[in-house]
């Protein structure tokens, strides 16, 4: 039996309530369709600051000189098969977040010359017409006619006027979601992997729920109802939900990661750490540690294991806080010690740097699990060197905590 350090586990006794986590925006039901009117949008976008600024940089004479010579009515804009405004509904769905940022770009260099065709489908025998690209585009024609910019049209016309589309009848969501995906390039507002992920669960959630479908979106799916398992939530980078308990904030990592590294490190965040969001430190190295000890054939079942996790926690608490605390204090102490070794600074940090100290932590503070294990003994070893290595850069007192 191993032996157990002298760190104890001391659980947070204040319980995770259902308002204490983040919403989860992926649990959806076949069916769903979530759309706003771009009257809508464009009410929320003339409350924030973004408009405020928006309207004094228009009024300036700097901006209205910058704009000679480049065509400003609506009636120079390039005309193809065209759809009313107010016919037109963003599918949160399928399309990103209103980027306000991104909204203004397009104003404030707006040139009725440039080609502007939005991407539609139209529900068979409906006027319903969903945007699947150019929402930016169909709201920045929609507040230059509000805000009066377009000289040759009457600000209460706004939502009566029509926008060049290109049209695909379709009730085929799925399609809707690769032709968002297919047509995004370099000179588009990136696509960031939340979204990614988003339509990927989507493909299968809401278009296929019971049959088969692409592999992208069957894996998206699993990871999504792992994560869930064990009241983890991906949330978009600028949510308000961000800090919430549970809440994903690094999705960009789930694309490295298989069902279990998920359970495996969704149950342990579940057990120690369920009142603080996901931290990336709990997701790739904790991939590398199951790795690792699976294998060196880990018994994940068992009593032993169970006490090492224990154990890690427990150090992480006691000398860090948490583990994006833990997290810093490796980008601190590695170079201390990489530059005390060899007399250099060293390129960066080692992704597997804060897993080793961790490591290095627990056999120092009296664990023994990892003896029985090759491998990861000699994992422990590294980042030693020249009668040096990361403990001995930590402060006096963090160093006092394991005499």
């Amino acid at each position: 039996m191993s032996t157990q350090t002298k760190f104890k586990w001391v659980a947070n006794k204040k319980k995770v309530t259902a308002q204490d986590r983040p919403v989860n925006e992926l649990d959806k039901q076949p069916g769903y369709v979530d759309a706003n009117g771009i009257d809508q949008l464009a009410k929320l976008f003339m409350d924030s600051p973004e408009y405020t600024q928006l309207k004094k940089l228009l009024e300036t004479a700097e901006f209205k000189t910058s704009r000679k010579g480049k065509p400003q009515r609506y009636d120079q804009m390039p005309k193809l098969g065209r759809i009313k405004i107010k016919h037109l509904l963003s599918a949160l769905a399928v399309q990103r977040k209103i980027d306000f940022e991104h909204l203004v770009r397009i104003i404030k260099t707006w040139d009725s010359r440039r080609p502007a065709t939005i991407n539609v489908i139209k529900l068979p025998n409906s006027n319903t017409c969903y945007i699947t690209d150019g929402q930016h585009t169909v709201l920045a024609i929609a507040l230059r006619a509000k805000m009066g910019e377009f000289p040759d049209v009457d600000p209460k016309d706004w939502l009566e006027l029509e926008v060049n589309c290109q049209i695909v009848e379709t009730s085929d969501f799925s399609f809707a979601r690769e032709h968002f995906l297919g047509i995004n390039g370099d000179d588009k507002l990136p696509i960031i992997p939340f979204e990614f992920h988003k339509i990927h669960v989507f493909g299968k959630r809401l278009d296929s729920p019971l049959k088969d479908t692409q592999e992208k979106y069957e894996l998206a799916n699993r990871i999504q109802t792992e994560l869930e398992a064990h009241n983890l939530y991906p949330v978009h980078p600028n949510s308000q939900d961000r800090f919430k308990a549970g809440s994903v904030v690094h999705v960009n990592l789930l694309s490295k990661l298989d069902v279990a590294d998920v359970r495996f490190f969704g149950k342990n965040h579940s057990t120690y750490w369920d009142q603080e969001p996901l931290d990336s430190m709990e997701m790739l190295p904790f991939q590398d540690l199951r790795r690792r000890l699976e294998k060196d054939g880990e018994d994940f079942t068992s009593a032993d294991h169970a006490a090492f996790m224990k154990d890690l926690n427990a150090i992480v608490k006691e000398v860090a806080g948490g583990w994006a605390e833990f997290k810093n204090l490796t980008q601190q102490v590695y170079p201390e010690y990489y530059c005390s070794a060899r007399n250099e600074d060293p390129s960066g940090v080692p992704k597997d740097a804060s897993l080793v100290l961790l490591l290095q932590l627990y056999v120092k503070a009296g664990g023994t699990h990892l003896n029985q294990f090759k491998n990861m003994t000699t994992f422990v070893t590294r980042y030693t060197e020249n009668n040096t290595n990361m403990f001995k850069q930590l402060d006096v007192a963090k160093r006092g905590l394991f005499k």
